[in-house]
């Protein structure tokens, strides 16, 4: 009886050598790991710059352009936006109210672009410092959209372009519907919640119209040039829409297969 429990004792004794040699040979290894994944790891040092591959922000910033442009060209531009919600701020380097906005309108463009929102950003600073003021501060800021420097005309002539209503002062924010009508106007530094909550009513406005073009009606749309035939006519905009936004059909490069019967005033809804 004594011999049984013996060997038995052994038996548990070599067991549990092996499961603490098992448990030690595993817990070896991941602290091996662990210290080959630290030092593959870049560290970043107060006062110097962060190591290559460094997910900091401004080590990715891609540069945006930043261009001198005539009053003309920016409502050329205001212009071209049209068919989309605009958003254009006019602020300058050497305005501290406007500097303080920056971070909100960054937040607001980096989530209102995939919705189909246009934004222009004006300079007022004078286009000889451009390279020393406009362009040092944009990429350390790391601002995301592109800047239009206007600053080396008439205030007179920027204010008439923009809307004669405002009165010159900085910052001033200024959103345009789909039709290219102000609707709404900020003469201080713009709020994000404020921004936002009249883009989003516009935008919810527009698309029961339907007065501009999304990003999901794009993807609908068929390649310049394409034939349609026998479509899903209840995925694209309305018919009334596209020539609003594109003058004709054949401008906008689409070419409608349309059956015999069809009447003057066809039943778009529920029609395959």
């Amino acid at each position: 009886m004594l011999h049984e429990l013996s060997a038995r004792g052994r038996r548990q004794r070599i067991r549990a050598l092996r499961f603490f040699r098992g448990a030690l040979a595993a817990f070896l290894v991941l602290i091996a790991a662990t210290s080959l994944s630290a030092a593959s790891e870049p560290t970043a040092v107060a006062g110097q710059p962060a190591p290559s591959g460094s997910s900091v922000e401004s080590a990715s910033f891609e540069a945006v352009p930043i261009e001198a442009v005539r009053i003309g060209r920016l409502v050329e531009k205001l212009k071209a936006s049209r068919g989309h919600i605009t958003v254009l701020n006019v602020w300058a380097t050497w305005c501290k109210p406007c500097l303080e906005e920056m971070p909100e309108l960054v937040r607001f463009f980096r989530e209102y672009r995939s919705k189909g929102v246009r934004f222009l950003s004006v300079s007022a600073d004078h286009p000889d410092t451009l390279d020393d003021r406009v362009r040092p501060y944009v990429e350390q800021q790391s601002i995301p959209f592109a800047v239009f420097v206007v600053g080396g005309e008439s205030p007179d002539e920027l204010v008439q372009a923009i809307d004669p209503r405002w009165q010159g002062s900085l910052p001033a924010t200024f959103v345009f519907d789909a039709s290219g009508a102000r609707r709404q106007a900020w003469y201080e530094p713009i709020q994000y919640a404020d921004l936002s909550g009249a883009v989003d009513a516009l935008l919810e406005d527009s698309r029961a119209s339907g007065s501009i073009i999304t990003p999901s009606d794009k993807g609908s749309l068929p390649p310049p040039g394409a034939a349609v035939a026998q479509m899903q006519v209840d995925s694209l905009p309305s018919f009334e829409a596209i020539a609003e936004r594109a003058g004709t059909l054949e401008a906008a490069g689409l070419v409608f297969d349309l059956p015999e019967d069809w009447v003057e005033e066809p039943p778009l809804h529920g029609m395959r």
